[in-house]
C-alpha cells in the first residue's frame, strides 16, 4: 500500500535519503534552496508498506508546481499518484513542471511541461573553421595562451577525434 506525506519546506533531515537514493547533485535541499529561493517550497514523502520509496521536491509559483528532482528516473506509477495529490492538496496548481527528468511521462490527467530541451551544436571540422569566426583579438589572446602552453609543457598535444573514434575513457 503506497501513502503519501506532504509537508511544507525542505526535508533537511532526509538529505542523506535523496544524496543515497538519487544520486543527483543537483536533487538536494541545499541546491533547491540556494537556485529557487522564489519559491514556496514544499516535499512528499512516498512510502510502501510503511517503508519510504521516494521523496520529491516541489516548489510551488503562481499556478505551477516545479518539481526539482531533476536528473533522476521516478516511477511513473508513484509519480502519477503524486501528481493526483498535488493537484488535491494545491487546488491553484493548474500546471506541473519537471526539470531534466530520465523519464517522459505520459501521465492521465495532468499537465506537464518540460524546461529543457536537447541541444545540437554544429561544431566547425577544424579549429582554424572555428577560430576565423572569432575577432582578432581573441585569436591573438589564444594564439599567445597556446604559445605559453606549448612552452610550459612541451609534450603537450591536440588530438581531433570523430564518431567512434572517440573512446570514453580519453574524454575527461
Amino acid at each position: 500500500m503506497i501513502s503519501i506525506e506532504c509537508n511544507k519546506g525542505l526535508p533537511f533531515e532526509y538529505e542523506s535519503f535523496l544524496i543515497e537514493r538519487y544520486d543527483s547533485f543537483i536533487t538536494t535541499c541545499r541546491y533547491v534552496e540556494v537556485y529557487y529561493p522564489t519559491y514556496d517550497l514544499n516535499y512528499m514523502l512516498v512510502y510502501r508498506d510503511g517503508s519510504l520509496i521516494e521523496l520529491l521536491l516541489l516548489g510551488n509559483k503562481g499556478t505551477t508546481t516545479a518539481c526539482f528532482n531533476a536528473l533522476v528516473k521516478l516511477d511513473p506509477d508513484i509519480m502519477e499518484i503524486c501528481l493526483k495529490k498535488i493537484f488535491e492538496v494545491y487546488p491553484q496548481i493548474r500546471k506541473i513542471k519537471i526539470d531534466a527528468s530520465y523519464v517522459n511521462y505520459k501521465l492521465r490527467n495532468s499537465v506537464l511541461f518540460y524546461k529543457s530541451d536537447d541541444h545540437i551544436l554544429n561544431l566547425p571540422f577544424a579549429l582554424d573553421v572555428y577560430t576565423a569566426k572569432l575577432g582578432s583579438k581573441t585569436r591573438k589572446h589564444l594564439k599567445a595562451r597556446n604559445a605559453k602552453l606549448v612552452t610550459e609543457f612541451s609534450s603537450v598535444s591536440f588530438v581531433t577525434k570523430f564518431g567512434t573514434e572517440i573512446d570514453r575513457k580519453s574524454v575527461v
